[in-house]
């Protein structure tokens, strides 16, 4: 059986075809792993990025994809839908700000009252991802929003119960504890409804608070087994006569 001969034009031409077949593979093959190699935090930097510039309803799959400059594709591989990318970065952000208290704890020299101070300084202190104050009150504003209607989101948080295991510890008096933790969330609050305190007053306000963490100025320190000594032997009814 007689071989038949390919031309050089025809052998030319098939090795063309193998070479643009293969250049064209490592090409899909890389951007494949350029795909899975999207980071949580790239995507969900772009989803805060949508949420402060369209707010919440702007938040879609293909809006992130684009701010991300990544195809539609490289966000499914790790989100299936807006809910789920949602729950995420609505857990991410709390656990940022976690560990925001955890990172100036550590610098916090004094023990007494050391996790209620650091979140009030952690309460004003930008993500990393975010620019600002202003962008971070709207981001803040739209998620609030988010978990108000849909409170499963926080879930996924594991800060809750070592939390308020951390601040149970901490030396002072829950109830002063959780009156100080309100009073900074209300004052949020108001900003995120645009009835913001002057920013004097408001700084005065802060400044009292933190004060307030600390033993020599602070009503909210429990006391001492030898102040409680002292309390029971001190007349509980000034006012009556002995």
């Amino acid at each position: 059986m007689k071989r038949k001969k390919i031309s050089k034009g025809k052998f030319l031409t098939v090795r063309t075809v193998l070479i643009l077949i293969l250049t064209d593979w490592t090409v899909i093959n890389k951007s494949m792993s350029r795909t899975i190699q999207y980071t949580r935090e790239e995507i969900l930097t772009a989803a805060m990025q949508v949420i402060i510039q369209s707010g919440l309803a702007g938040l879609t799959l293909d809006a992130v994809a684009k701010e991300a400059k990544i195809s539609k594709g490289g966000v499914l591989y790790r989100y299936k839908s807006k809910d789920e990318l949602l729950s995420d970065l609505v857990t991410y952000t709390v656990d940022s700000f976690f560990s925001k208290i955890n990172s100036l704890a550590a610098e916090d020299p004094e023990p007494v009252g050391r996790w209620v101070r650091c979140f009030l300084k952690a309460s004003d202190s930008p993500l990393p991802s975010v620019r600002g104050q202003s962008e971070l009150d709207r981001l803040f504003s739209a998620l609030f929003a988010s978990i108000a209607a849909n409170p499963h989101l926080l879930q996924h948080s594991k800060w809750g119960q070592e939390w308020e295991q951390k601040i149970a510890a901490d030396g002072i008096d829950p109830v002063e504890h959780h009156i100080t933790i309100l009073a900074r969330d209300g004052l949020c609050f108001r900003k995120m409804m645009g009835m913001s305190l002057p920013e004097v007053l408001q700084s005065q306000i802060l400044k009292r608070l933190e004060e307030r963490t600390y033993p020599a100025k602070s009503p909210m320190v429990r006391p001492t087994k030898k102040v409680k000594k002292i309390q029971k032997k001190a007349p509980h009814n000034l006012g009556k006569k002995r």
